[in-house]
């Protein structure tokens, strides 16, 4: 990557704010209102930096340079799931949760289906998709009806879920 290539610049230019320490919090020259915390921090944290602040160019690859660790850093994170109390990479649990105990659409037997998933096999177990939908082609009003029924449920869980998250900022 050529820092001085305009192309190599993936994220949005960010309006640099100058003003000399007054009203308004500053640090190095930059006004730091209106700019992201981590980048507020980022020049709090740095003193080299004093000497190459007025240079726009740099301090938006800078902050670029910032965005893309802080993004790294997030994927590389662990979480505790509140279902098992285990602990598990970001991916990983985000998958899980999408992840609902649901019904198979013919014998009724356990199945897990994903919420974003709404292919046939997703509301069939193993056996009866391979006896009973082959192809694929032809959708038994079952299948039809156990969707349904399936999107319905996941709203239910949604808003249970934005319920008790509102009850818990609120506190």
């Amino acid at each position: 990557m050529n820092l001085l290539d305009n192309d190599s610049i993936t994220h949005t230019m960010i309006q640099i704010k100058r003003s000399k320490p007054g009203k308004n919090p500053t640090k190095h020259g930059i006004v730091l209102k209106g700019l992201k915390p981590l980048y507020q921090n980022t020049l709090k944290k740095h003193e080299f930096l004093k000497d190459v602040c007025d240079d726009d160019k740099f301090l938006n690859i800078m902050f670029s340079i910032v965005d893309k660790e802080s993004r790294i850093k997030n994927k590389s994170k662990y979480f505790i799931d509140p279902t098992d109390l285990k602990i598990k990479s970001r991916d990983r649990l985000q998958d899980e949760i999408r992840i609902i105990p649901w019904k198979c659409s013919f014998c009724q037997c356990e199945i897990k289906s994903k919420m974003d998933n709404f292919s046939i096999k997703n509301f069939t177990c193993k056996d009866c998709y391979d006896t009973y939908t082959k192809d694929g082609k032809i959708v038994s009003e079952l299948i039809l009806n156990n969707s349904v029924e399936f999107t319905e449920h996941c709203k239910r869980l949604i808003n249970k879920d934005r319920k008790n998250f509102l009850k818990y900022i609120s506190k």
